[in-house]
Protein backbone atom coordinates (compact mmCIF):
# COMPACT_ATOMS: atom_id res chain seq x y z
CA UNK A 1 0.00 0.00 0.00
CA UNK A 2 1.35 3.28 -1.25
CA UNK A 3 0.69 4.99 2.49
CA UNK A 4 2.30 1.87 4.37
CA UNK A 5 5.37 2.60 1.99
CA UNK A 6 5.81 6.36 3.77
CA UNK A 7 5.97 5.01 6.61
CA UNK A 8 9.34 5.01 8.80
CA UNK A 9 7.90 4.04 12.63
CA UNK A 10 9.09 5.23 15.21
CA UNK A 11 8.13 3.71 18.62
CA UNK A 12 10.36 6.20 20.90
CA UNK A 13 7.80 9.20 19.40
CA UNK A 14 4.17 9.49 19.87
CA UNK A 15 1.15 8.81 17.53
CA UNK A 16 1.11 13.05 16.80
CA UNK A 17 4.86 13.27 16.41
CA UNK A 18 5.02 10.08 14.30
CA UNK A 19 2.55 11.39 11.95
CA UNK A 20 4.35 14.69 11.38
CA UNK A 21 7.82 12.90 10.84
CA UNK A 22 6.63 10.71 8.24
CA UNK A 23 4.59 13.41 6.18
CA UNK A 24 0.61 11.42 7.09
CA UNK A 25 -2.12 11.67 8.92
CA UNK A 26 -2.37 10.29 12.71
CA UNK A 27 -5.01 7.54 11.57
CA UNK A 28 -2.50 6.45 8.87
CA UNK A 29 -0.06 5.85 11.99
CA UNK A 30 -2.84 4.10 13.76
CA UNK A 31 -3.45 2.02 10.99
CA UNK A 32 -0.07 0.71 10.70
CA UNK A 33 0.21 0.09 14.22
CA UNK A 34 -2.65 -2.41 14.39
CA UNK A 35 -1.77 -3.67 10.71
CA UNK A 36 1.70 -4.58 11.91
CA UNK A 37 0.54 -6.09 15.45
CA UNK A 38 2.67 -3.50 17.31
CA UNK A 39 2.38 -3.67 21.07
CA UNK A 40 2.38 0.17 21.36
CA UNK A 41 1.53 -0.23 25.45
CA UNK A 42 4.39 -1.67 26.38
CA UNK A 43 6.72 0.32 24.26
CA UNK A 44 5.24 3.52 26.12
CA UNK A 45 6.35 2.13 28.96
CA UNK A 46 9.83 1.18 27.86
CA UNK A 47 9.51 4.67 26.71
CA UNK A 48 8.90 6.07 30.58
CA UNK A 49 11.59 3.76 31.85
CA UNK A 50 14.18 5.40 29.17
CA UNK A 51 12.97 9.12 30.31
CA UNK A 52 13.52 8.38 33.73
CA UNK A 53 16.84 6.68 33.47
CA UNK A 54 18.16 9.33 31.32
CA UNK A 55 16.97 12.40 33.32
CA UNK A 56 18.76 10.68 36.48
CA UNK A 57 22.49 10.13 34.95
CA UNK A 58 22.30 14.05 34.03
CA UNK A 59 20.64 14.51 37.68
CA UNK A 60 22.30 12.06 39.85
CA UNK A 61 20.69 13.13 43.13
CA UNK A 62 17.20 13.83 41.84
CA UNK A 63 14.20 13.21 43.93
CA UNK A 64 10.96 11.80 42.61
CA UNK A 65 8.87 15.03 43.30
CA UNK A 66 11.79 16.93 40.80
CA UNK A 67 11.56 14.11 38.16
CA UNK A 68 7.55 14.41 38.58
CA UNK A 69 8.16 18.03 37.53
CA UNK A 70 10.30 17.73 34.95
CA UNK A 71 8.99 14.87 32.88
CA UNK A 72 5.24 15.55 33.80
CA UNK A 73 4.82 12.01 35.25
CA UNK A 74 2.63 11.10 37.91
CA UNK A 75 4.49 10.37 41.14
CA UNK A 76 4.10 6.61 41.19
CA UNK A 77 5.03 6.03 37.97
CA UNK A 78 7.90 7.54 38.47
CA UNK A 79 8.63 5.85 41.48
CA UNK A 80 8.36 2.32 40.00
CA UNK A 81 10.45 3.08 36.94
CA UNK A 82 13.34 4.80 39.78
CA UNK A 83 13.09 1.60 41.40
CA UNK A 84 13.39 -0.98 38.46
CA UNK A 85 17.16 -1.85 37.69
CA UNK A 86 15.94 -3.10 34.11
CA UNK A 87 13.45 -2.49 31.40
CA UNK A 88 10.07 -3.85 31.73
CA UNK A 89 9.40 -7.17 30.72
CA UNK A 90 7.52 -7.80 27.84
CA UNK A 91 4.01 -9.10 28.69
CA UNK A 92 3.62 -12.79 26.49
CA UNK A 93 1.49 -11.49 23.87
CA UNK A 94 1.29 -11.90 20.25
CA UNK A 95 2.06 -8.13 19.58
CA UNK A 96 5.30 -7.47 19.16
CA UNK A 97 7.17 -4.54 20.64
CA UNK A 98 9.43 -1.78 18.15
CA UNK A 99 11.48 -1.28 20.48
CA UNK A 100 14.50 -3.39 19.95
CA UNK A 101 15.86 -2.98 23.57
CA UNK A 102 13.39 -5.62 25.26
CA UNK A 103 14.83 -8.09 23.45
CA UNK A 104 16.85 -8.22 26.96
CA UNK A 105 16.96 -12.26 26.43
CA UNK A 106 18.73 -12.55 23.07
CA UNK A 107 21.78 -13.51 23.20
CA UNK A 108 24.27 -10.31 21.67
CA UNK A 109 26.30 -11.00 18.29
CA UNK A 110 29.25 -9.75 17.39
CA UNK A 111 27.50 -9.76 13.42
CA UNK A 112 24.53 -8.02 12.43
CA UNK A 113 22.39 -6.70 9.72
CA UNK A 114 19.99 -4.35 12.35
CA UNK A 115 23.05 -1.38 14.21
CA UNK A 116 19.87 -0.89 16.81
CA UNK A 117 20.52 -4.04 17.78
CA UNK A 118 24.14 -3.89 17.76
CA UNK A 119 24.00 -0.67 20.15
CA UNK A 120 21.60 -2.33 22.24
CA UNK A 121 23.83 -4.97 22.95
CA UNK A 122 26.73 -2.03 23.49
CA UNK A 123 24.47 -0.62 26.28
CA UNK A 124 23.71 -3.44 28.01
CA UNK A 125 27.42 -5.31 27.76
CA UNK A 126 29.34 -1.96 28.58
CA UNK A 127 27.18 0.58 29.70
CA UNK A 128 25.45 -1.12 32.75
CA UNK A 129 22.26 -1.80 30.91
CA UNK A 130 21.99 2.36 30.10
CA UNK A 131 19.13 3.44 27.94
CA UNK A 132 21.33 5.33 25.77
CA UNK A 133 24.77 6.75 26.05
CA UNK A 134 25.77 9.94 27.81
CA UNK A 135 26.59 11.86 24.44
CA UNK A 136 27.21 11.93 20.95
CA UNK A 137 29.51 13.68 19.51
CA UNK A 138 28.66 13.48 15.72
CA UNK A 139 24.71 13.19 16.08
CA UNK A 140 23.82 14.72 12.68
CA UNK A 141 20.29 13.74 12.10
CA UNK A 142 20.38 11.51 14.58
CA UNK A 143 19.97 8.08 13.03
CA UNK A 144 21.03 5.97 15.61
CA UNK A 145 18.19 6.96 17.61
CA UNK A 146 15.18 6.10 14.98
CA UNK A 147 14.15 2.27 16.48
CA UNK A 148 13.87 2.23 20.16
CA UNK A 149 17.13 4.29 21.70
CA UNK A 150 16.66 7.30 23.06
CA UNK A 151 18.58 10.19 22.63
CA UNK A 152 21.65 11.16 24.56
CA UNK A 153 21.07 14.40 26.48
CA UNK A 154 24.62 15.68 24.52
CA UNK A 155 24.32 16.04 21.34
CA UNK A 156 26.99 17.16 19.45
CA UNK A 157 27.86 17.63 15.36
CA UNK A 158 29.93 20.16 13.32
CA UNK A 159 27.24 20.84 11.11
CA UNK A 160 23.83 20.67 13.94
CA UNK A 161 20.55 20.04 12.23
CA UNK A 162 18.22 19.95 14.80
CA UNK A 163 17.84 22.53 17.97
CA UNK A 164 18.93 20.03 20.14
CA UNK A 165 22.54 19.30 18.83
CA UNK A 166 24.93 21.58 19.97
CA UNK A 167 27.90 22.42 17.80
CA UNK A 168 31.20 20.28 18.40
CA UNK A 169 33.37 23.40 19.68
CA UNK A 170 30.80 23.71 22.93
CA UNK A 171 32.35 19.83 23.59
CA UNK A 172 35.96 21.04 23.33
CA UNK A 173 35.22 23.45 25.75
CA UNK A 174 33.84 21.21 28.48
CA UNK A 175 35.95 20.05 31.69
CA UNK A 176 37.53 16.67 31.65
CA UNK A 177 36.05 13.74 32.80
CA UNK A 178 32.15 14.64 31.65
CA UNK A 179 30.28 11.59 30.65
CA UNK A 180 30.79 7.77 31.13
CA UNK A 181 30.03 7.33 27.46
CA UNK A 182 30.22 8.56 24.57
CA UNK A 183 29.37 7.42 20.77
CA UNK A 184 30.86 8.87 17.54
CA UNK A 185 30.34 7.93 13.85
CA UNK A 186 32.62 9.90 11.10
CA UNK A 187 31.93 9.69 7.28
CA UNK A 188 33.64 6.47 5.80
CA UNK A 189 34.21 8.26 2.23
CA UNK A 190 37.20 10.29 0.69
CA UNK A 191 35.68 12.89 -2.07
CA UNK A 192 38.34 11.57 -4.77
CA UNK A 193 37.16 7.83 -4.21
CA UNK A 194 33.78 8.09 -5.62
CA UNK A 195 31.91 8.15 -8.49
CA UNK A 196 30.03 10.95 -10.60
CA UNK A 197 27.03 8.87 -9.80
CA UNK A 198 27.69 8.27 -5.43
CA UNK A 199 28.35 11.90 -5.29
CA UNK A 200 24.93 12.57 -6.00
CA UNK A 201 23.46 10.04 -3.60
CA UNK A 202 21.17 11.11 -1.00
CA UNK A 203 23.70 9.36 1.62
CA UNK A 204 26.87 11.45 0.40
CA UNK A 205 24.51 14.70 0.07
CA UNK A 206 23.15 14.43 3.59
CA UNK A 207 26.56 12.97 5.90
CA UNK A 208 29.15 14.67 3.45
CA UNK A 209 32.52 12.96 3.15
CA UNK A 210 36.69 13.91 3.57
CA UNK A 211 38.55 15.87 0.68
CA UNK A 212 41.68 13.75 1.61
CA UNK A 213 42.45 10.65 2.90
CA UNK A 214 45.19 12.89 5.39
CA UNK A 215 41.74 14.48 6.13
CA UNK A 216 39.99 11.86 7.63
CA UNK A 217 43.17 9.94 9.84
CA UNK A 218 43.67 13.42 11.08
CA UNK A 219 39.73 13.41 12.22
CA UNK A 220 39.55 10.53 13.38
CA UNK A 221 42.52 11.01 15.76
CA UNK A 222 41.30 14.39 16.78
CA UNK A 223 38.10 12.88 17.79
CA UNK A 224 39.44 9.84 19.63
CA UNK A 225 41.53 12.56 21.89
CA UNK A 226 38.54 14.60 22.39
CA UNK A 227 36.34 11.78 23.71
CA UNK A 228 39.26 10.08 26.09
CA UNK A 229 39.87 13.66 27.31
CA UNK A 230 36.08 13.94 27.97
CA UNK A 231 35.70 10.47 29.64
CA UNK A 232 35.97 9.44 33.02
CA UNK A 233 38.16 7.03 33.63
CA UNK A 234 37.03 3.56 32.77
CA UNK A 235 34.16 5.38 30.35
CA UNK A 236 33.43 3.74 27.13
CA UNK A 237 34.07 4.94 23.43
CA UNK A 238 31.53 3.69 20.97
CA UNK A 239 33.19 4.59 17.87
CA UNK A 240 31.90 3.60 14.15
CA UNK A 241 33.87 3.46 10.86
CA UNK A 242 34.51 1.26 7.50
CA UNK A 243 37.45 0.55 5.39
CA UNK A 244 37.30 1.50 1.94
CA UNK A 245 39.60 1.13 -1.33
CA UNK A 246 40.67 4.04 -3.11
CA UNK A 247 42.81 4.37 -6.26
CA UNK A 248 44.09 0.99 -6.29
CA UNK A 249 44.58 0.98 -2.18
CA UNK A 250 43.03 -0.50 0.45
CA UNK A 251 42.78 2.02 3.44
CA UNK A 252 42.29 0.17 6.91
CA UNK A 253 40.51 3.03 8.93
CA UNK A 254 39.33 0.23 11.92
CA UNK A 255 43.01 -0.76 12.08
CA UNK A 256 44.13 3.26 12.56
CA UNK A 257 41.35 3.74 15.05
CA UNK A 258 42.69 1.20 16.60
CA UNK A 259 45.98 1.92 16.95
CA UNK A 260 45.04 5.38 17.90
CA UNK A 261 43.07 4.39 20.56
CA UNK A 262 45.49 2.31 22.01
CA UNK A 263 48.30 5.01 21.94
CA UNK A 264 45.67 7.40 24.34
CA UNK A 265 45.40 5.34 26.61
CA UNK A 266 41.87 2.62 25.56
CA UNK A 267 42.09 -1.01 25.71
CA UNK A 268 39.33 -2.61 22.57
CA UNK A 269 36.66 -4.21 24.58
CA UNK A 270 34.66 -5.12 21.79
CA UNK A 271 34.14 -5.45 17.76
CA UNK A 272 31.13 -5.73 16.14
CA UNK A 273 30.11 -5.98 12.42
CA UNK A 274 27.38 -4.01 10.48
CA UNK A 275 26.52 -5.48 7.43
CA UNK A 276 25.39 -3.34 4.73
CA UNK A 277 22.03 -3.75 3.24
CA UNK A 278 22.51 -1.83 0.24
CA UNK A 279 25.88 -0.59 -1.85
CA UNK A 280 26.61 2.95 -1.80
CA UNK A 281 29.64 2.94 -4.72
CA UNK A 282 28.94 2.12 -8.59
CA UNK A 283 30.53 -1.50 -9.13
CA UNK A 284 34.26 -0.98 -10.58
CA UNK A 285 34.39 -2.21 -14.05
CA UNK A 286 37.47 -4.37 -12.96
CA UNK A 287 37.35 -5.46 -8.84
CA UNK A 288 40.80 -5.39 -8.33
CA UNK A 289 39.47 -6.18 -4.16
CA UNK A 290 36.46 -7.86 -1.90
CA UNK A 291 34.21 -5.15 -1.77
CA UNK A 292 33.65 -3.27 1.48
CA UNK A 293 30.13 -4.49 2.85
CA UNK A 294 30.57 -4.05 6.38
CA UNK A 295 31.50 -1.34 8.90
CA UNK A 296 32.80 -1.82 12.36
CA UNK A 297 31.61 -0.54 16.06
CA UNK A 298 34.38 -0.78 18.27
CA UNK A 299 34.26 -0.75 21.50
CA UNK A 300 36.82 1.41 23.49
CA UNK A 301 37.49 1.71 27.74
CA UNK A 302 39.30 4.16 28.85
CA UNK A 303 42.23 2.66 31.07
Amino acid sequence: MPTRSRINYNPSLSVEDNAKRCGVTEAAIRKYINEQGIDRRYDEQVKRYNAVKIYLQSHKEAKPSEVVKALKMSLNTVKKYMAMESVPVKPNTDKVSKVNLSKLSAPIKTVDKDQTAILSGILRLYCDNAPTFDCDLTTSVGGFYNFGIPRPVHLFDKYPVSEDVRPLEDAESLPDGCFNSIVIDLPFTVEGCLTEKSLDSIMLNRFSSFRTNEELYATNSKMIELAYRLLTPKGILVMKTQDYWKQGRQEWVAHYVINEAYKLGFELLDQFLLIAKTKLLKPAYRQLCARKMHSYFLVFRKI
